[in-house]
């Protein structure tokens, strides 16, 4: 079931599309434009989880010794 629905979408992602091709509030118009949304909310959210992650390793490296004698404590 799921493959007849995805024929028609991998039609519509590989036309040749220009903008001339595409009339405004089509389904193709909604499908590239929910497909970029898409593209751009997810890098944003991989650019976030890369600045958390870099920033808890800064934190980690510039523990103190005390600071890492008191982890080992809590263990």
């Amino acid at each position: 079931m799921r493959l007849i629905n995805a024929l028609p979408v991998s039609r519509i992602l590989s036309m040749d599309l220009t903008a001339e091709n595409i009339p405004f509030v089509s389904v193709q118009w909604f499908a590239y434009a929910g497909f970029s949304c898409f593209l751009v909310l997810f890098a944003g959210l991989m650019s976030g989880l890369t600045l958390g992650l870099v920033e808890l390793e800064i934190l980690q490296r510039s523990r103190t010794d005390t600071e890492k004698k008191q982890d080992g404590k809590l263990c």
